[in-house]
């Protein structure tokens, strides 16, 4: 009965919001929880606990393989000054995993046929320079536009928190690094315009639209941008020494979102669902761009044979990596506020566990 409650109600609110964007089915209803204590889950534990005492990791862990929580555990310290440790529930800033968050709207409105991957940009966003009137929102995807990283310009050096608004305009006055299409270069400034052109083509601002997307549908309730009354990792430069860190809201669409492991899991278990993201999208969202490891959104890589799609993330004070393993149903999902963390070695190290 409660199921078909949560329908009724789903319905009720596409009728009285048909202009909105529609919300996908709802994938998952409860927080994941481990589902046996086994050999793996105790091999796991011995090396995080490991980590944990020689005071490199501090954070959440969660690993699951074939579908099932092998482990979902918080080692460390949320607030070393005030003792207070992390939990299983504890949100963490989770840097530039946000962009396969980003890179999945991008491929929702390409499924509704509001954005086409191989439109030029200056077709949904305004006063685009004549460098930049070729570039694609493919490029943008798969860091092939040629535009520069902010975090190289000599303006984001000298403030840190420049806005979404202003790291376009003062993007506008560089040159490009290549010519579209001709080679990678990781860019945040392209996530930010995927960020703008989410805003233009939706009518909403980017964070509402992967509210009502991705986070509500999911009921990813933890993830978001603000901090309200939910618990906070503190981000440590080094243990006991606090990181100076900016705020993430400047961000928009390249990493500028706190989540917790449980829902970054929830997310995980989406990109299993055509009622989510349909079939052809996830394909084309998981295929590499040319001779690059890079997707949309993702890095994609063979490992043992295994095909895995990943993605890390780092700014002052944190660490993240969710990796998957979509062939074998696993993921690995470690966040850390200890920016020294690698948090990329640590999960090829529990998939050497996972698949001995």
């Amino acid at each position: 009965m409660k199921f078909l409650f949560l329908l009724w109600l789903a319905a009720v609110w596409l009728v009285g919001c048909a202009n909105s964007t529609p919300i996908p089915t709802i994938i998952s209803t409860s927080n994941p929880k481990p589902t046996a204590n086994s050999q793996l889950a105790q091999a796991l534990e011995r090396n995080l606990v490991r980590q944990t005492s020689r005071n490199h990791f501090s954070g959440v862990a969660l690993v699951a393989r074939n579908g099932e929580i092998a482990l979902h555990q918080a080692y460390g310290m949320a607030d070393a000054q005030n003792k207070i440790p992390n939990t299983t529930a504890t949100r963490f800033q989770i840097a530039s995993v946000a962009k396969t968050l980003t890179a999945t709207a991008i491929m929702q409105l390409g499924a509704q046929n509001k954005i086409n991957l191989q439109s030029p940009i200056s077709t949904y966003l305004p006063d685009t320079p004549a460098a930049w009137q070729n570039i694609t929102v493919h490029q943008l995807l798969s860091h092939t536009s040629g535009i520069p990283d902010y975090f190289t310009f000599d303006e984001f050096a000298a403030k840190k928190n420049l806005t979404p608004d202003e790291i376009i305009r003062v993007a506008k006055t560089y040159p490009l690094d290549a010519e579209p299409g001709a080679e990678f270069g990781y860019s945040n400034t392209g996530y930010v315009l995927l960020g703008k052109l989410i805003e233009i083509v939706s009518g909403q601002s980017y964070a509402e639209f992967m509210r009502r997307s991705i986070f509500d549908p999911l009921q990813m309730s933890a993830t978001g941008r603000d901090g309200d009354n939910t618990p906070l990792a503190r981000g440590y430069a080094a243990p006991d020494t606090p990181a100076d860190t900016y705020p993430i809201t400047n961000a928009l669409g390249d990493g500028d979102f706190l989540a917790t492991a449980a829902d970054l899991y929830k997310f995980d278990r989406a990109l299993y669902d055509d009622n989510f993201l349909t079939r052809d999208a996830r394909e084309k969202m998981f295929t590499p761009v040319g001779n690059n490891h890079y997707a949309y959104g993702w890095e994609v890589q063979s490992w043992n044979g295994k095909r895995v799609v990943s993605h890390s993330g780092g700014m002052p004070g944190f660490a993240a990596t969710l990796m998957r393993f979509p062939d074998d149903d696993a993921a690995i999902i470690l966040l850390s506020n200890n920016e020294t963390y690698d948090t990329t070695q640590a999960a090829w190290d529990i998939a050497a566990l996972l698949f001995p």
